[in-house]
C-alpha cells in the first residue's frame, strides 16, 4: 500500500526519475554495503516478528496504538485495501511498460506517451497504412 502511495506521490510531484527506472540510477552507496544494511536491518525485524509470532503476541513489534485501530474488523479492512493495492500497482505496472516502450518513453527519446511516439512491439503486430483516399465513393 505504500508502494502505491509512493508511486502516486512521485507522479503528482514530477519526481525524477520515474519509479521503474530509479533502480537504475546511481546514488552513490555500494552494492554490497547496501545489501549488508538490508539484511541486518531486515534480519532483526523479521527475527523479531517471527519471535513475536510464536509466542502468541500480536503487533509486539510496533505496539504503538493510539487510535485504537487495531481490531479484528479493521483487519479485514486492511486486507480488502492490501488487495486494492495490488491491483492498482499491477495498473502501474502494466502502464509503466506500455508508456516506456511502446509510448516514446525515456528510451525512445520521446517526453511520454502519445501516438507520435508509437513503437511497434512486433513487425506482424503493425497495422497497414490508412489510405488518404476513401474506399467509398460518396456520389
Amino acid at each position: 500500500m505504500i508502494a502505491v502511495a509512493g508511486i502516486l506521490g512521485q507522479e503528482v510531484l514530477g519526481v525524477s526519475p520515474k519509479w521503474f527506472l530509479a533502480g537504475a540510477k546511481d546514488y552513490g552507496v555500494p552494492l554490497l554495503a547496501l545489501v549488508a544494511i538490508q539484511q541486518v536491518l531486515f534480519g532483526a525485524i523479521e527475527t523479531t516478528r517471527y519471535t513475536n509470532y510464536k509466542s502468541g503476541e500480536k503487533n509486539a513489534l510496533f505496539p504503538l496504538d493510539p487510535a485504537g485501530l487495531n481490531s479484528e474488523a479493521n483487519a479485514i479492512k486492511e486486507i480488502k485495501n492490501g488487495r486494492l493495492a495490488m491491483v492498482a500497482f499491477v495498473g502501474f505496472a502494466v502502464q509503466a511498460i506500455v508508456s516506456f516502450h511502446f509510448g516514446g518513453g525515456e528510451r525512445h527519446g520521446g517526453g511520454g506517451g502519445g501516438a507520435d511516439g508509437l513503437v511497434s512491439p512486433s513487425p506482424c503486430l503493425t497495422p497497414p497504412p490508412l489510405s488518404p483516399v476513401h474506399p467509398i465513393n460518396h456520389s
